[in-house]
C-alpha cells in the first residue's frame, strides 16, 4: 500500500519526483526545472526539428479537445509483475478540467478519486474517508523558446493530480526533456495501436543515466496528438516498467458532472499532503 500512496503525490505541489529527481517544497514548478530546463532547451529545438514526431509530442496539448482513456501502469522483478495500477481518465478544455480514478488491479480495492474543476483540486481516498484539497498551480505561457532557446513547461489545468506515470503518457514534454535528450534514438518505425496511427521509438539512455532509465526505453506515439500511448522500460533483466494506454477515445462528449466533486459526509478534509500520506 505504500507504493500506492507514493504515487499519489507525484504531482502535487508539496512533492515532484520528476525521472530521478525529487523536488520538493518547490515556490513555482518553472523556478525548480528552469536550471534544468535552460541547459537542454537548445537541444529540445534541434530534435523537434529533426524528429517531427517530437514536436507533435511538445505540443500534445493543443492537440485534441476533450478526450477519455484507460491505462495500466506495472513494475516487474526479473520478469515478474510485482505492482500494477489501472487508472480511469477524462480531460475536457474551456475551462479545462481533469478526472482520475485510480485503483490497485485488485477486485476488492475502491479508487482515489481525483478531480480538478478549476477552481480546486479534490483527492478522495475512499478506504480511509480523506480528502485532500488544494489549489491547481496554472502557468498560461505556451511552451516555446525562451532565453537562449529554452523551453518552458506548461501547466495547463490538465495535469493529473494523481497515477504520474500516466500523465507522463498525456504530457510527454517533460519526458523529451528527461528522457529522450539523456538516450540515443536508435529507430523510428510506423505502425497502428488501438487503430491510429503511432511512431515506434526505440531509445537507448547514456550510461551515466542507465540507473534511472534503464537500458532501453520503447515508446507508441500517437501520431495525431503525440502523446504516448504505450511506454516500456528495460533493464539488464528484461522489462522493468510499462505504462499502456488500452483505451483512448478523443470524440466522446465529456459530462460536466464528472468534474464536480461533493466532500462526503464524514469524510476528514485536509489541507497539507503530509496529514493525507499513511502513517508509517
Amino acid at each position: 500500500m505504500k507504493k500506492f500512496y507514493i504515487l499519489i503525490s507525484v504531482i502535487l505541489l508539496t512533492t515532484f519526483i520528476i525521472y530521478g529527481m525529487e523536488l520538493k517544497n518547490a515556490q513555482s514548478f518553472d523556478d525548480v526545472l528552469r536550471p534544468f530546463i535552460d541547459k537542454k532547451g537548445q537541444s529540445v529545438q534541434e530534435l523537434s526539428i529533426k524528429y517531427p514526431i517530437i514536436s507533435k509530442m511538445i505540443n500534445s496539448g493543443e492537440n485534441y479537445e476533450n478526450l477519455y482513456l484507460t491505462a495500466k501502469t506495472a513494475s516487474y522483478n526479473s520478469g515478474r509483475k510485482v505492482d500494477e495500477q489501472v487508472s480511469k481518465v477524462w480531460i475536457a478544455k474551456n475551462p479545462n478540467r481533469v478526472r482520475v480514478e485510480l485503483s490497485n488491479n485488485t477486485s476488492d480495492n475502491l479508487p482515489v478519486v481525483a478531480v480538478n474543476d478549476c477552481q480546486n483540486i479534490f483527492i478522495f481516498d475512499q478506504k480511509r474517508n480523506k480528502v485532500f484539497k488544494t489549489k491547481p498551480f496554472i502557468n498560461t505561457e505556451q511552451p516555446s523558446a525562451g532565453p537562449e532557446g529554452a523551453i518552458i513547461l506548461k501547466f495547463d489545468g490538465t495535469e493529473l493530480p494523481i497515477s504520474g506515470a500516466v500523465n507522463t503518457n498525456i504530457h510527454p514534454l517533460g519526458y523529451v526533456q528527461g528522457v529522450m535528450l539523456n538516450s540515443d534514438i536508435q529507430k523510428i518505425d510506423s505502425d497502428n495501436y488501438l487503430g491510429r496511427n503511432v511512431s515506434i521509438i526505440e531509445l537507448v539512455p547514456k550510461l551515466k543515466y542507465q540507473d534511472k532509465f534503464g537500458v532501453l526505453q520503447k515508446i507508441y506515439v500517437d501520431s495525431d496528438t503525440g502523446i504516448i500511448l504505450k511506454r516500456e522500460s528495460y533493464n539488464k533483466d528484461g522489462l522493468a516498467f510499462e505504462c499502456v494506454i488500452d483505451n483512448i477515445n478523443f470524440d466522446s462528449h465529456v459530462k460536466d458532472d464528472l468534474f464536480k466533486f461533493n466532500i462526503p459526509s464524514g469524510a476528514q478534509l485536509i489541507e497539507d499532503m503530509k496529514d493525507f500520506e499513511p502513517q508509517k
